[in-house]
C-alpha cells in the first residue's frame, strides 16, 4: 500500500456528538481544532503522549499554550462583585479582567462582555485536555468544541445555561443592588481565602485569575 505522507493527520483522540443527527462519534482533534471522524477502513497509526507534551509532534497546537495577552490585557484590572469578594470559589466564578474605567463605569453590558473574554482566554490556555473531552465531562456538549476560542466561547454561551447563569447573577445585582442575589451560593461556603485591604484585594485576585484553568473554571458553575 502506497504511503502518501501529504495525507496524514495528527491529533488526539476525542468523542463528539454529531450535529447533523445527534449521535456520539469517536474521532480525533488536530492542531486546529478541527474534528475529524474515525470510520471503517481508515488506516490509524497510534502513537503514546510523552511525558511533557500530549501530542506527538513538538510543536504545540494553533491557538494552545502560552497565550499572548489580548492588546492592553497587562493594562486591565481584576473585579469581582463585592458581595463575593471574601470567598474564593465564587471570586472564581465571578471575577473578570477589564480596563480600569470599565471598572469604574460597570454596567450589565461590559460585565458581559468581560466574562465571555475570560471565557475565551481559559480555552486558548487548555493544552493538556482536548476541548472536546473537557466539553464532554462537564456538560456531555463536545460537539461545542469546534472552531475557534472566540467561536467556542460563544457556543458555549449560547448553548450551556450554566455557562450564562454568573452573568445573569451579576446582572441582577448590578441593577438591584441586592446582596442577597448570591445569598444561596454564599450560604454555607468555606469562609477561607478571604482578602483584606484593597490593594492585596486586586494583587492577589489577579494573581488567582492567572492561574485559573478552564477545567477549574466550569467545576465552579
Amino acid at each position: 500500500m502506497r504511503d502518501d505522507r501529504k495525507n496524514v493527520l495528527t491529533g488526539i483522540i476525542a468523542s463528539r456528538m454529531c450535529p447533523l443527527c445527534g449521535h456520539h462519534e469517536i474521532g480525533f482533534v488536530t492542531r486546529d481544532r478541527e474534528f475529524h471522524a474515525l470510520k471503517p477502513g481508515m488506516a490509524v497509526q497510534i502513537q503514546g503522549p510523552s511525558e511533557t507534551d500530549p501530542f506527538p509532534s513538538e510543536e504545540k497546537p494553533v491557538g494552545l499554550g502560552a497565550v499572548s495577552p489580548p492588546e492592553n490585557m497587562e493594562d486591565r484590572i481584576p473585579w469581582a462583585p463585592s458581595p463575593v469578594i471574601s470567598r474564593k470559589g465564587l471570586r472564581m466564578k465571578y471575577a473578570v479582567r477589564m480596563r480600569p474605567d470599565h471598572a469604574q463605569e460597570m454596567s450589565p453590558e461590559i460585565y458581559r462582555f468581560a466574562y465571555l473574554e475570560k471565557l475565551r482566554n481559559l480555552i486558548e490556555k487548555e493544552i493538556w485536555v482536548p476541548l472536546p473531552v473537557v466539553l464532554d465531562r462537564f456538560f456531555t456538549a463536545p460537539h461545542l468544541a469546534s472552531g475557534n476560542p472566540q467561536q467556542i466561547a460563544e457556543a458555549m454561551w449560547r448553548e450551556l445555561s450554566e455557562v450564562r447563569e454568573p452573568v445573569r447573577r451579576v446582572e441582577e445585582w448590578l441593577i438591584t443592588g441586592e446582596p442577597s442575589v448570591f445569598a444561596e451560593e454564599l450560604e454555607g461556603k468555606d469562609l477561607s481565602g478571604e482578602i483584606s485591604g484593597e490593594h492585596e484585594e486586586r494583587e492577589d485576585l489577579l494573581k488567582e485569575l492567572e492561574e485559573l484553568s478552564l477545567e477549574d473554571f466550569l467545576a465552579l458553575l
